[in-house]
């Protein structure tokens, strides 16, 4: 059996990860039910480049991510699987994208121990079985590494077009590793690439002042040169610790015998990895799952590195065996824990989720006083009106509108100034006489 066969097979036994009880849940507001509205919104806008939330435009990052989610909407229904369905479908297309890089580079038997290691990273299954945008920006990184690694230009042109509209600022950092790769040349490749992306600014920004303003305050956030280097570094060693699992510490112990498999695909993405994480040593507002689309590449650097140290050292069928042996051995028992620990589990179906579709009943507008108005702007379809204030008397101006409020909070209120239509948890829907 071929080593691309036998990768086909474990990836498809491994599907499980990304679709298991992948809508059982609740959307959160932050960021599923945030970009599952915005989604949502496109099927009625029609309008590709134009995003909006809450009765507002919305420019924070470009609307790849969004058409591939409203899209879903369109094919299955709007719901929370349907959300989270293109998250977990390239999810498990980034696990095909590491084998045929790593097979690309020479070493097959590494490409199948990288799928192991990824698929046991537990911030990349989390985000891969959330409707978020990290899994498409990594899936389109990789993709584009593995169309310029085998020289299908327009391909090429294809996915880095997709990954300049999938979000922002952080696409740039794969320039410098394409040009080493491909030279000068490459240039007018990329430049046309960015026509949609440069169509999404004249439409989405009234002005190019307001472009830069928002997308590097968004791709770079409080990025300076006076903030703790040495601190920031220590953040991103530990997000990529916890990112990755029980396979950090082996890959880092392997990641320098990268230098045994020195040729233009290995160093491009070692420049491609110094590249994209340079700017979160400046940033203190620098996040785990900003960091995924780093993951793969440390992971194919490393393992591919090992594999060829032992290759060069041994012989083949050994650096195979010893590659496989030392992955599983760190990555099943992660495997396990992962699906255990937030896979596995009981489905639960927010408070806020389930009033908030009950809104949805009622012709009256809807106010809420908590933070989850991407959650109910989802499941009511509704523009919410949303003032978290000290006092729930505010919300009383608005007479005849549907209010979702702690029920605690109205016991300072008459209960004649309003009807209770449906309570869960210590949270009512109210509406306001």
């Amino acid at each position: 059996m071929s080593k691309k066969i036998l990768a086909l097979i474990i990836i498809a036994c491994l599907s499980p990860i990304f679709f298991y009880k992948l809508g059982a849940s609740s959307l959160v507001s932050f960021d599923e039910a945030w970009y599952a509205a915005i989604a949502k919104n496109q099927l009625t806008n029609f309008h590709p480049f134009k995003m909006t939330f809450n009765g507002q435009p919305f420019g924070d990052h470009p609307p790849a991510g969004f058409w591939l989610i409203a899209s879903s909407f369109k094919i299955l229904g709007i719901n929370e699987f349907s959300a989270r369905f293109p998250s977990a479908l390239l999810g498990l297309g980034c696990l095909a994208l590491v084998f045929l890089i790593c097979r690309q580079m020479n070493s097959p038997a590494a490409g199948i121990a990288s799928v192991f290691a990824l698929v046991s990273s537990p911030w990349f299954i989390s985000r891969a079985r959330s409707a978020n945008l990290d899994i498409f920006l990594t899936f389109f990184f990789l993709l584009s590494f593995y169309f310029a690694f085998t020289r299908r230009r327009l391909l090429l042109i294809i996915s880095l077009g997709f990954l300049f509209l999938t979000k922002t600022m952080i696409p740039w950092t794969i320039i410098p590793a394409l040009i080493y790769f491909s030279g000068i040349q490459i240039i007018p490749h990329i430049l046309v690439s960015l026509l949609p992306f440069i169509l999404w600014i004249f439409i989405q920004f009234p002005s190019p002042l307001a472009f830069l303003v928002r997308y590097f305050s968004i791709g770079i956030p409080e990025s300076k040169i006076s903030t703790n280097l040495w601190v920031n570094i220590l953040r991103t060693k530990s997000y990529l610790h916890f990112g990755l699992g029980a396979i950090f510490r082996p890959l880092v112990i392997s990641l320098p015998t990268i230098i045994f498999k020195i040729n233009p695909q290995s160093l491009s993405l070692l420049i491609f990895l110094i590249t994209f994480l340079t700017p979160h040593i400046f940033s203190p507002k620098g996040q785990i799952w900003h960091l995924i689309p780093a993951f793969p590449v440390i992971i194919i650097l490393s393992l591919s590195g090992f594999y060829f140290l032992v290759k060069k050292i041994s012989f083949p069928g050994l650096a195979s065996v010893l590659t496989l042996t030392l992955t599983l051995t760190f990555s099943l028992p992660q495997i396990y824990r992962n699906w255990r620990e937030f896979i596995a589990i009981p489905a639960y179906i927010s408070d806020e989720a389930i009033l908030s579709r009950e809104s949805a009943k009622y012709p009256q507008n809807l106010a809420i006083d908590d933070r989850f108005t991407p959650v109910a702007i989802f499941y009511s379809g509704k523009t919410v009106w949303d003032r978290p204030e000290p006092e729930v008397e505010t919300f009383f101006s608005r007479h005849n509108s549907l209010l979702i409020t702690h029920s605690w909070r109205l016991s300072s209120i008459s209960p004649d100034r309003y009807q209770i239509l449906r309570t869960d948890r210590d949270m009512a829907l109210i509406l306001i006489h």
